[in-house]
This record gives structure tokens, sequence and C-alpha cells, in this order.
């Protein structure tokens, strides 16, 4: 499977669901554009030192989930319009201060669009957020990179 983007968190999904229940749709190996998973527990004894994301980075990556996961419930369970509301307003500060995931390339590229994306059918796309905010909430974060991160068997599903 080839996953980009905001696809790679349902590919993951798939793709380590199919090392459970193995089917001829599972695939043999993925590759993934832009966003990565995180390393499944099982294999962390095995990776080398790297240090760890500074407070700014953890609120960085944060800011935007939580975004991303409110302006996808408002819009699910309220209103498009205040979800509209909700995302706009809360992406006014990462156009304004260094606070975006996104890298200079990514900022380009979204400028130079052709058509304008449809912001209600964007906000509905972030709803991996909203899974993992609650996740997060439970407490369970370690136990979802089981479906969300990536593959414990990186022999039979290398990425």
């Amino acid at each position: 499977g080839i996953f980009h983007d905001w696809g790679v968190i349902p590919g993951l999904m798939w793709a380590n669901r199919s090392l459970r229940d193995v089917t001829v749709n599972s695939p043999s190996k993925i590759v993934l554009f832009d966003v990565i998973g995180d390393v499944h527990p099982d294999l962390r004894k095995d990776l080398p030192k790297f240090e760890k994301p500074s407070l700014f980075d953890t609120f960085v990556t944060w800011y935007y989930r939580v975004l991303f996961a409110s302006a996808f419930a408002l819009q699910k369970y309220v209103s498009k319009y205040l979800a509209l509301a909700c995302f706009v307003f809360g992406m006014l500060p990462m156009q304004i201060f260094p606070i975006g995931p996104l890298l200079d390339i990514d900022s380009k590229v979204t400028a130079n669009r052709q058509n304008a994306q449809d912001p209600f059918h964007l906000i509905y796309m972030a709803y991996p957020y909203l899974d993992l905010i609650k996740i997060a909430f439970k407490g369970g974060l370690g136990t979802a990179v089981e479906d969300y991160g990536l593959p414990k068997d990186l022999k039979n599903l290398p990425v």
C-alpha cells in the first residue's frame, strides 16, 4: 500500500490489521509519504538513542492535532459553520507565529494550488485526530500504536 499525509493513519490501521487477519488483499510492503507512524513499543529497545522533542515541539504537535479534532467534532456533532469558525480562528496563530506543523515547501505547495480546497471537506478529513485525542484522554496512546503506528513485524511488512 502507498499512503500519503492524512492517508497514512487509515493506511497504517489497515496494514496493521491485515497482519493479524491475513487476506489476499493484505499488503506485502507499505510506502509512507510525508507522515510516519510511531515505532511499536516492542521495537523501541532496538532504536538508536535520539533527542526527545522539546516542549515547544510538543506544543506545536498537539496544538494542531487538538484544533483539527475540535473542528471535526464541531462539524460532526454541532454545526459546520461553528466548526469553520473554530478552524479559521485556530489557524490564525499558526499563520502569525511559527507554530504550524508545515515546512516551507508545504506552505508553498498549498499557496500555489489552482483550486482552493473546500474547507468543510478539509475539516471532515481531520477525523483521525478526534480518535487520537480520545485515545490520549483515555491514557491509551501506547496501545494505540498497535493500529496507528509502524508495523510490529517489519520483516513481513516492510516500510
